[in-house]
């Protein structure tokens, strides 16, 4: 997939200078942790910034306040191991702008570092502060090989360099031996001054280990307070889910496999690689019959089960969107992904035909009570003649009582929205897009952001 950039310019350069401005004048210590050579005014990522726990709400008010001031609305606004926040540009919702506000850098509840040191050895830098190169290295070193494994390319060089440097180097190795240990710290060190990613990728498992130890050792008193803290952010997230689920349903040719994949890409900064696609329902097993497999391309034509293995057959695919979505889609969503649902369990209202099946309605009424609902469901509408012309094999009177049946299950749907289909696929998904940012993203963002300022004060 080809890497979607972040849309930069006027606006992110008038938001961080202001941001930073306000953050001088009310003596907030801050920095930007990395990737700044191109700030205030561009970006490829988002933009890191540590900022003192004693100062934290205040700098996280003053950027809403900066934020409303440019014009951008917040449509994100999750607890990790930082403040999560993203904006987008008032009436265009593709124009996203992604900052993250840490108050420690940590894995787990483990730290990585001194917060006040690094705040006390920052330096200035075009209207900004950055942190030492010794510790900004020593943060990209780490960071990447506790979460990841790995060494991002990027960074290497610049780990290289600050090692081999005769002040830098010095501060570096310091700065290992103190949040890893002696022993694994001059590891660390002396293989990043030989540039031997593939040797320092091997140890992360040693590195996480030292890391835990050390944390142990050093500040327990801390470290207790950051795993309460990283306890109170889980069971929050199991009320308030990070992620977002979303049912894409309509008739036969309404373009509803063209639409996702469209939403994915239009997405794939707000959730960066978090997306999942689930036609029909989840799957629970791999090798279960039709799991996460589309309806057949023309069952009408095929004769009905009795009433029997109806039964049966429902029966069994209702269990498995239930316990499918809880045990492989919830905990996707309890991480921040974007779950894109094809059909899902609203075909069962709408086509029983499909699945051969004669059963009565109330069986499908009571199986829906039980199985978990997307946050979103949008309905692609067309004229009928529209969609006879893109799937020719359904007969026009299936074609015209699928339209008339999805309209009538969308307006007993709380959380559906109708979209024009007789339309090219980049305005359908433009108007999507403007339904899950604008309206839904962003009421689940005020809503975090109103539980938090409550929940503090």
């Amino acid at each position: 997939m080809k890497k979607v950039k972040y849309d930069t310019g006027l606006l992110l350069r008038s938001l961080l200078t202001t941001f930073f401005g306000s953050l001088d004048a009310g003596a907030v210590p801050f920095c930007v942790l990395r990737n700044y050579d191109t700030l205030p005014g561009h970006t490829d990522n988002d933009v890191d910034i540590l900022v003192d726990r004693n100062h934290f709400e205040a700098a996280v008010q003053i950027l809403y306040t900066m934020a409303g001031r440019a014009g951008l609305t917040l449509h994100m606004h999750i607890e990790h191991a930082c403040l999560l926040l993203m904006f987008h540009a008032s009436g265009n919702p593709r124009d996203q702008y992604h900052i993250d506000l840490y108050t420690e850098i940590t894995w787990k509840g483990f730290s990585l570092g001194d917060p006040e040191e690094i705040l006390l050895s920052r330096r200035r830098h075009h209207g900004f502060y950055i942190p030492d190169p010794a510790w900004e290295q020593a943060v990209n070193l780490l960071a990447g090989l506790v979460y990841q494994g790995r060494v991002k390319r990027k960074y290497r060089q610049g780990i290289h360099k600050t090692a081999v440097h005769k002040i830098h180097g010095n501060t570096l190795l310091s700065v290992l031996n103190r949040v890893l240990g002696t022993r694994e710290g001059c590891i660390i060190w002396k293989q990043a001054q030989n540039s031997a990613w593939e040797s320092i990728e091997k140890r992360y498992r040693k590195v996480q280990n030292a890391l835990v130890v050390q944390n142990m050792r050093k500040n327990l008193p801390g470290l207790l307070r950051r795993q309460t803290a990283l306890a109170g952010r889980l069971v929050r997230r199991l009320v308030y889910p990070a992620g977002i689920s979303m049912a894409v349903i309509g008739p036969d040719g309404a373009g509803k496999s063209t639409l996702i994949w469209k939403l994915v890409r239009r997405l794939t900064i707000t959730f960066k690689g978090k997306q999942r696609i689930v036609h029909w329902r989840p799957e629970l097993l791999t090798s279960s019959p039709g799991s996460e497999q589309p309806p057949e391309t023309a069952p009408h034509e095929k004769p009905v089960r009795g009433r029997a293995m109806s039964m049966i057959f429902f029966t069994y695919h209702t269990l498995m969107f239930i316990l499918g979505y809880a045990l492989k889609l919830a905990p996707l969503r309890l991480k921040g992904w974007a779950i894109f649902l094809d059909r899902y369990y609203y075909d069962f209202f709408v086509d029983l035909k499909r699945f051969r099946l004669v059963l009565s309605n109330h069986w499908v009424d009571l199986g829906f009570f039980f199985v978990p609902k997307p946050d979103i469901v949008l309905l692609l509408d067309a004229p009928p003649e529209v969609l006879r012309m893109r799937k020719k094999e359904v007969s026009e009177e299936e074609t015209l009582r699928q339209c008339r049946a999805y309209r009538q299950l969308a307006r007993n749907l709380p959380n559906s929205y109708i979209l024009n289909a007789d339309q090219p696929v980049d305005r359908v998904a433009d108007d999507a897009l403007k339904i899950i940012i604008p309206e839904v993203l962003t009421q689940k963002a005020e809503h975090r952001r109103k539980r938090d300022q409550w929940r503090k004060h």
